[in-house]
């Protein structure tokens, strides 16, 4: 009987450890958005691991090739600074959901020598669709060529800036863009006369660069919350049907008080219901 019973425990405490080590072998793979990557999901997943000791498989490029290699089963959980993702919901028998965790401020930026402080909707227009190309004309009457900083074609950033700003103009020819969006506030500190865009989580704090306001208003998440600020995304991160198990624990995680903590640290707002 003893024998017996000195077995049950036993084979009890291999089932268990089991349990434990795959518990915490459990892993959350992530493909998507590169800055959302680099500036929100990194700490992020660096909070949850050291909280659950789920680890996770970080990769990122940019929200399409997320979005294939979610379809083709190749992660769980894809960064994006769009829920406009028709186009592979059909490929995915419509089960793409998208889950909004922070807000985004698209931050303008000139060079650190650049006296100018604020700019108009409208100015910041005629700059970049080269309509106005000289900044005696905008604000600094000792300026030179003013210089177009673009984030990379096709990108979020790109089309949000071409859509909500430019209104389908096209950008200046003579705007320089950055082969990868992180690279932007590079190239705005490269030139004296440039002035660029990118999310304010990129933008800040970076050598070189000086934030303006906009028509007078400061990018805060008063000013974001309020819809004050002009220029805004939002970010989500999608999943293929309905999270459950760690996935969707990460997810709460995100939305929650700490996670929002995270998030604005990183330069991103919370997301307010």
């Amino acid at each position: 009987m003893k024998k017996v019973a000195m077995a049950s425990i036993c084979l009890t405490a291999i089932l268990l450890l089991h349990a434990a080590c795959a518990t915490a072998a459990e892993t959350i793979r992530y493909n998507g958005c590169s800055i959302t990557l680099v500036t929100v999901i990194k700490p992020l997943s660096e909070a949850f691991t050291q909280k659950t000791g789920v680890v996770f498989d970080l990769k990122g490029k940019d929200t399409a090739f997320g979005l294939e290699k979610m379809i083709a089963g190749e992660c769980d959980i894809v960064g994006s600074g769009t829920d406009k993702i028709d186009k592979y919901q059909q490929q995915a028998g419509g089960s793409l959901k998208a889950f909004k965790f922070a807000q985004e401020g698209v931050a303008i930026g000139v060079n650190a020598l650049n006296p100018v402080n604020d700019i108009s909707m409208a100015r910041l227009a005629d700059i970049m669709t080269g309509r106005v190309e000289e900044w005696s004309a905008a604000g600094w009457p000792q300026g030179k060529k003013i210089v177009p900083v673009s984030c990379a074609q096709g990108t979020v950033y790109y089309d949000n800036m071409a859509r909500t700003v430019l209104k389908d103009v096209p950008f200046s020819a003579g705007a320089i863009y950055a082969q990868v969006n992180p690279l932007v506030p590079a190239e705005i500190a490269k030139y004296p006369g440039a002035i660029g865009y990118i999310g304010l989580s990129v933008l800040q704090g970076k050598p070189g660069v000086k934030i303006l306001a906009l028509d007078g208003i400061a990018l805060s998440q008063e000013t974001m919350d309020s819809g004050a600020y002009p220029i805004r995304m939002a970010s989500f991160l999608i999943t293929r049907g309905e999270p459950a198990g760690r996935l969707k624990e990460f997810l709460d995680f995100c939305l929650s008080s700490g996670g929002h903590e995270i998030v604005a640290k990183a330069g991103k707002f919370k997301v307010v219901k």
